[in-house]
């Protein structure tokens, strides 16, 4: 079995439309086939026949990702690559689909990015994602000291968007409207003591007085925002860790370690029970609180914030249809 030829001539992409995985939009973003998966968290990189599942964590704290014949196994519980293999070629048919690499390989910097910034603007005014936020729960102004509004394309594509992006310690941006999550660069985003000037501070160095008391941490920055809203505040009176991914937990451990008590706003789900326990392993349990008991009803803290917002709109127009 020529294993290099499968994987380089077998698309991804071809493989999941033929098992009826459908893409949403253009971010080639799939609901990982091989776990539940409420939201899209599988990448696909056309141009390399590669994935990524932002919501998976490996025992070394990557991220759990490869090629057409990794993610056939994991899909059918294969026990090897030749299975895997046949089991693509099945799959397709026995018809290859071309996967031809780009006769020219340019170099790192002449790259396009999946991603592309384009500019931002320190205050979020777009009328649509201002009504997003406000449908998420959360107050737009409030949104704004913590947030920019950036304006960005996808790959080589000429359509400009807007989207509500939430700065990490890499320079890069986590973006969110309505219909597409995504970021131009992966990392964590760490706010210490409250961090009043965080949208001007320098190139992502932790702060070296960051440490002692306790840490927040949260999976996204909506969650973030939520519990500022739920605490009618403008920021936090201690050291807060926005993960982006829960993939990106062990880029934050050094940074935990340095708390005496870390509180765990992650979400009711596989991965954040995963994330949970993979902090409490390398920090100790006994110095780790998991905060997500005081929503489990709800899949995260946005959830429980938006779902609050609406019963207390209804019991309003009850006591009003009463008077």
């Amino acid at each position: 079995m020529d294993f290099d030829r499968v994987r380089s001539e077998y698309s991804i992409l071809t493989i999941m439309a033929k098992l009826g995985c459908d893409m949403t939009h253009k971010g080639y973003m799939y609901k990982a086939p091989f776990r539940e998966d409420r939201t899209p968290s599988m990448h696909v990189d056309e141009r390399r026949n590669m994935w990524c599942d932002y919501g998976s964590i490996l025992p070394d704290g990557r991220r759990a990702g490869g090629g057409n014949i990794e993610l056939v196994r994991l899909m059918f519980g294969l026990n090897s690559n030749k299975e895997a293999a046949e089991k693509i070629i099945d799959i397709c048919g026995g018809l290859v689909e071309r996967y031809s690499q780009p006769k020219t390989v340019k170099r790192e910097s002449e790259k396009k990015p999946g991603i592309e910034v384009i500019g931002s603007l320190n205050m979020i005014s777009n009328r649509a994602l201002r009504n997003y936020l406000r449908s998420r729960g959360i107050n737009p102004d409030l949104a704004s000291l913590w947030c920019n509004e950036v304006d960005f394309r996808i790959g080589s594509s000429d359509s400009r968007m807007f989207a509500i992006g939430f700065q990490n310690d890499r320079q890069g941006y986590v973006l969110r409207n309505s219909f597409f999550k995504g970021t131009n660069v992966n990392s964590i985003s760490t706010i210490v003591n409250g961090a009043t000037v965080w949208k001007n501070r320098p190139t992502g160095q932790i702060c070296p007085d960051a440490g002692d008391g306790k840490v927040m941490v949260f999976e996204g920055f909506m969650d973030y925002l939520s519990l500022l809203t739920m605490r009618g505040v403008n920021k936090l009176d201690c050291d807060c860790v926005v993960l982006n991914s829960t993939v990106n937990v062990g880029e934050a451990i050094s940074f935990l370690r340095k708390h005496e008590r870390i509180e765990c706003w992650l979400d009711n789900d596989d991965a954040g029970r995963q994330c949970l326990k993979f902090i409490q392993d390398r920090c100790g349990e006994e110095n780790v609180a998991d905060m997500s008991q005081t929503y489990c009803r709800n899949n995260d803290l946005n959830d429980y914030l938006t779902r609050t917002i609406k019963e207390n709109e209804l019991q309003h127009r009850k006591l009003g249809k009463g008077l």
